[in-house]
């Protein structure tokens, strides 16, 4: 197992009981991750059907009576049509609405040369230049690479992974490293992590690792010159581009022991800003347009339930919504909106 994409990257590996069953344990990682998962023998070699089960169940959906009886007052006044039209008039008011905000703010924040930002008008792409195809098939955008290898079969069955592939292969580019603990990358001496393509167009790490082996043609990477500076900055330590099948011996074959998908790990709370009004500063004299007007990630109620919260309301006059969300001491989700009107 790797989470490749961690600011501390995890791998590891466990071994599965007689039933074909696994778990990991001891993960601690925030916000969205690149999960990849393979299923290997002793040897390393892939094998078997590896499939996720109860980490991707959609959780329970929450209700509300105060939910059900807007739904009821709804059904009450409307029928099915005039229903969504209501809501079409809504959404087209709510849109109008932020237009117009957002062309006060922009005229105030102009007047107070609060921003460098200049407003342009509407840009129209006339035409793309397509791009060219070669001979073998494979469309390049950078031309001839500095280091082109065609993939053998005999090479699918010793390499596990494309990078392991590179391995010892391009001059001025070290890798070390493997698919279990990871792989790191040295340029020129500079180290950092390459720009990935399959088939010239931009993909992450973790997809090109679970590539099959036996989809792959050839393997290009551009490694020095100008050819870079089409890349910019991500371009900084190399570009390996992944050229398979497709469209030439037929469809790329599914790996049945690799398993990649996007899992979300813990939270991580973010600092939110807060104006300090009764401190005195020069940009609190200016207008207050902020739409997100408080956000408090930890409030703990008293015995009654009871909490109190203080902030400062901003300059436009309208109307606050509030939503509030939480959990009981056993568990239980709560949630509960509210409104009221700044004059």
């Amino acid at each position: 197992m790797a989470l490749p994409g961690n600011e501390n990257p995890s791998y590891k590996v466990t071994q599965t009981d007689s039933t074909g069953k696994y778990y990991f344990d001891g993960l601690d990682f925030t916000g969205p991750q690149n999960l990849l998962v393979c299923a290997t023998d002793k040897k390393d070699n892939g094998v078997g059907l590896i499939l996720l089960d109860s980490l991707f169940r959609d959780p329970a959906p929450i209700k509300s009576d105060q939910e059900n009886k807007s739904d009821l007052k709804a059904s009450s006044f409307f029928n099915n049509n005039d229903v969504t039209n209501f809501i079409q008039v809504s959404n087209y008011n709510e849109i109008s609405k932020y237009r117009k905000e957002a062309e006060q703010k922009y005229n105030i924040l102009k007047k107070y040369h609060i921003t460098d930002t200049i407003g342009l008008n509407e840009v129209k792409i006339m035409a793309i230049k397509p791009a060219k195809e070669n001979a073998d098939g494979h469309v390049r955008l950078y031309g001839v690479p500095d280091f082109s290898l065609k993939v053998t079969e005999t090479m699918t069955t010793m390499h596990p992974d494309i990078i392991q592939t590179l391995q010892g292969r391009v001059a001025g580019l070290y890798i070390t490293g493997d698919w279990i603990n990871g792989y790191k990358f040295i340029l020129h001496g500079q180290s950092g992590e390459p720009l990935f393509l399959i088939d010239d167009k931009v993909v992450d790490y973790a997809t090109v690792i679970t590539l099959p082996m036996n989809a792959v043609d050839e393997i290009e990477v551009i490694k020095d010159g100008g050819k870079l500076s089409l890349y910019g900055f991500r371009g900084s330590f190399g570009v390996i581009n992944v050229l398979t099948k497709r469209g030439i011996n037929g469809p790329i074959p599914t790996a049945l022991n690799i398993i990649h998908q996007c899992v979300n790990g813990y939270y991580q709370a973010r600092t939110f800003y807060i104006p300090r009004y009764n401190v005195k500063k020069t940009e609190y004299e200016k207008p207050d347009l902020r739409t997100t007007i408080h956000w408090e990630p930890n409030v703990v109620t008293n015995e009654d339930g009871m909490a109190t919260i203080s902030f400062f309301n901003a300059d436009s006059k309208t109307i606050i919504k509030v939503d509030a969300e939480g959990i009981a001491e056993q568990g239980i989700p709560l949630t509960g909106k509210t409104s009221f009107e700044v004059k």
